[in-house]
């Protein structure tokens, strides 16, 4: 695996990496149907298939009433039905002033399809995870972080027992030292 990530603010590798990542948590939730034996995945409520129902996934993706948030279908259909084995991860950083922003890192194995994919950006290219700074509040990090994302509220549940979970791994840790 190798992780691509943008050394400056790029504001549409963040818009589509954002729309990727949501994918890639609709599909966790079951609210995608995305099988390796379809080419086209689709959102489970409907009753189209094929393209037109992965059109229909497109605009729900892609495409918000604003008009705000958009990705081109070639590169979305490029990552969703040719390359698929691909991750985003969401990094807090102060790497673009004193405000904690997003850095946004695909992992994904080098291919034809990722290639063809990155060749629309500067980015950097690196075996291992960029790493965060040290010196930086955990706490508002992660809070910055849900400010960002505006996850719903299934979301915020599975972050609240994400962190209990963890929450009793150390208590449970520490009862056995």
């Amino acid at each position: 695996m190798v992780y691509y990530w943008i050394d400056e603010k790029n504001e549409k590798w963040a818009t589509e990496l954002e729309i990727l990542s949501n994918f890639l948590n609709m599909k966790q939730d079951a609210d995608i149907i995305h099988k390796s034996s379809i080419y086209y995945p689709r959102l489970k409520e409907t009753k189209k298939r094929g393209r037109h129902a992965f059109i229909e996934l497109y605009k729900k993706l892609c495409i918000d009433d604003k008009k705000t948030r958009y990705m081109d279908l070639d590169n979305f259909e490029l990552m969703i039905c040719r390359h698929k084995n691909f991750k985003v991860h969401i990094q807090p950083t102060k790497r673009y002033g004193d405000e904690i922003e997003t850095m946004w890192i695909l992992e994904t194995e080098t291919t034809e399809h990722s290639a063809k994919y990155m060749s629309n950006y500067e980015y950097i290219m690196t075996p291992e995870m960029p790493y965060q700074d040290k010196e930086q509040d955990k706490v508002f990090a992660i809070s910055t972080l849900i400010e960002n994302l505006k996850p719903n509220k299934r979301e915020l549940i599975k972050l609240l027992g994400l962190l209990v979970e963890e929450l009793g791994a150390e208590q449970e840790q520490g009862d056995n030292l």
